[in-house]
C-alpha cells in the first residue's frame, strides 16, 4: 500500500482519537457537550496567545542563544524555552481560567471533560493539513512540492509511521486531561 495512502489513514486516525474520547465521556456522565466546547475555546485561546508570544520573543530568544551557546547547548536550551513558553500557555492559561470560573474546576467529570475538548479540538485541526494536502496531491493537484519523497523519507526511518500521529494524539489527549 501507498504510503500516501497510510498517510491518510493516519490523518482520519488522528480523527477517531479525537471523536472516540468525547462520545465515550459524554456517555459515560451526561456531561454537556458545552464543557467540551469550552475545553476547545480554551486551548485555542491559549495556542493564539502563545503563537503571539513566539511571533513577538522567539526570534530574540533564539538569536541570544545562538550568539552566546554553542549548536548543542542552543538545541537544548531552545527546547527548554519552547517547552516552557507551551506550558505556561496552555497549562497556565487554563489555571488562571479555572481561577476566574472556579465552576470550570468544580468536579471531575467537568475538568475532564474540558481536557477531552482541548485535546480532541487540537487532534482534529493537526489531521486537516495532513487530508488537505495529501488528498489533493493523489488526485494530480500541484501543491508546489514532491510530498511523495518527504512522506517516503519519514516511512524509511519510522516502522508503522501511519501509527504514530494517531498514538501521539491519544497520548496528548490523555495529557490535557491529566493537566485539567
Amino acid at each position: 500500500m501507498s504510503n500516501l495512502v497510510l498517510t491518510i489513514f493516519a490523518a482520519v486516525g488522528m480523527i477517531i482519537v479525537a471523536f472516540i474520547p468525547v462520545i465515550y465521556w459524554r456517555r459515560k456522565t451526561a456531561l454537556q457537550y458545552k464543557w467540551f466546547l469550552i475545553g476547545a475555546a480554551l486551548w485555542a485561546a491559549a495556542v493564539g496567545l502563545k503563537v503571539v508570544s513566539s511571533l513577538l520573543l522567539s526570534g530574540p530568544v533564539i538569536g541570544y542563544l545562538r550568539g552566546n551557546l554553542s549548536p548543542l547547548l542552543t538545541t537544548i536550551f531552545g527546547g527548554l524555552y519552547y517547552g516552557v513558553q507551551s506550558s505556561f500557555f496552555e497549562i497556565g492559561f487554563t489555571l488562571i481560567a479555572v481561577l476566574i470560573w472556579r465552576q470550570w474546576g468544580k468536579n471531575a467529570e467537568r475538568a475532564i471533560g474540558i481536557g477531552i475538548g482541548a485535546g480532541s479540538f487540537e487532534a482534529a485541526l493537526l489531521a486537516l493539513p495532513s487530508l488537505v494536502t495529501t488528498i489533493p496531491y493523489m488526485l494530480g493537484v500541484n501543491i508546489g512540492f514532491d510530498l511523495s519523497a518527504h512522506i517516503e523519507s519519514i516511512a524509511e526511518t519510522t516502522p508503522l509511521f501511519w501509527l504514530v500521529a494517531p498514538v501521539e494524539r491519544m497520548i496528548a489527549i490523555l495529557c490535557h486531561i491529566s493537566s485539567r
